[in-house]
């Protein structure tokens, strides 16, 4: 009923965060503002992770354009860091899991308000000559949470900065406005095309017979997750895959199943962004973790199946153990 009544609602602007039926409206703003408000703005992007033991550490500019109607870019400016040189042609490639998915973002406003506590840091700030509210969000469900502590536009609910914090109080990434411009010209602006196949699917025999083999959802899933959509992608052989992305609100969970043709293939879990397959035993599983984000990979029989998400590797195995 909560989640009902507020669909659609006007933006709410300047107001009392302690106010419960404000802060769930801001949310909501939150949860629309990627796709509904037209702004074009540079931002700086830190990331600090922990790969395979050792400290990798990525800063730069980007320029993130949108029309207020779903279309979008995201174009990497300049590097603060040391990159490789396939640095901005990656960035390139990866223009469209990032908008979509490397943020925070409120993907369901239900499971948001289920599964994570707000805290009104109440310090109301100016921003760029904004109005801003500043929160920290942090679920409820983990142990060891990831919080994430929030600068949101009051009058679009745009966050204006949103740093990710380790359960130790390590921030593995920083992302900020430097520059923002609501309601810009948007006149010779290119947007973003998405270059992956990957199309709404339904369970069911049809789905089995293109895939080639019976699909098997997970039934264990991770405690405040639920089911936002199933799609079918193709993995870089042409070979059909079905990909399930969950969430708890806020985080994605992938999960995909399908029959590679080869141990060197990758499947696109969205736009620009493939995991590569490792040679593995059959009734194996391999995993590796980068910061907070967890893949895992098994093959049993033929079928390969993945999961990815901001979970201890444990959780993933059960989920995938619950496809079997």
């Amino acid at each position: 009923l909560l989640a009902v009544s507020l669909v659609g609602c006007a933006e709410v602007g300047p107001g009392d965060p302690s106010d419960a039926g404000y802060l769930m409206a801001l949310f909501d703003q939150v949860r629309e503002a990627p796709e509904r408000v037209a702004h074009i703005g540079v931002r700086r992007l830190d990331l600090g992770y922990e790969i395979d033991g050792q400290e990798q550490t990525l800063s730069y500019l980007e320029r993130i354009v949108t029309d207020g109607l779903g279309n979008y870019s995201l174009d990497t400016l300049e590097a603060l860091s040391p990159v490789s040189p396939a640095f901005f042609d990656l960035q390139v490639d990866r223009a469209g899991f990032y908008f979509l998915y490397r943020d925070f973002r409120v993907r369901d406003l239900a499971a948001f308000l289920e599964n994570y506590a707000v805290t009104d840091l109440g310090r109301p700030i100016d921003y760029l000559g904004r109005s801003a509210w500043e929160f920290e969000v942090g679920a409820k469900h983990v142990e060891a949470p990831l919080h994430y502590r929030l600068t949101l536009d009051v009058d679009t609910g745009i966050l204006l900065s949103s740093s990710e914090i380790g359960p130790s109080g390590e921030v593995y990434s920083r992302l900020a406005y430097e520059s923002i411009e609501f309601e810009p010209n948007l006149s010779g602006e290119v947007y973003y095309q998405p270059d992956n196949q990957e199309t709404p699917a339904v369970l069911g025999a049809l789905l089995d017979a293109t895939l080639g083999f019976a699909v098997r959802p997970p039934t264990a899933l991770p405690p405040g997750y639920h089911l936002l959509g199933i799609t079918s992608v193709v993995d870089n052989s042409g070979s059909p895959w079905v990909k399930f992305t969950y969430t708890d609100g806020v985080e994605p969970l992938f999960f995909l199943e399908g029959k590679p043709q080869g141990p060197k293939q990758g499947v696109k879990v969205g736009p620009g962004t493939v995991l590569k397959l490792q040679e593995t035993e059959p009734d194996t599983v391999v995993w590796s973790q980068v910061g907070p984000v967890t893949w895992l990979q098994g093959k049993f029989g033929d079928v390969t199946r993945f999961a990815v998400g901001r979970l201890p590797k444990e959780e993933l195995f059960d989920l995938v153990e619950s496809s079997l």
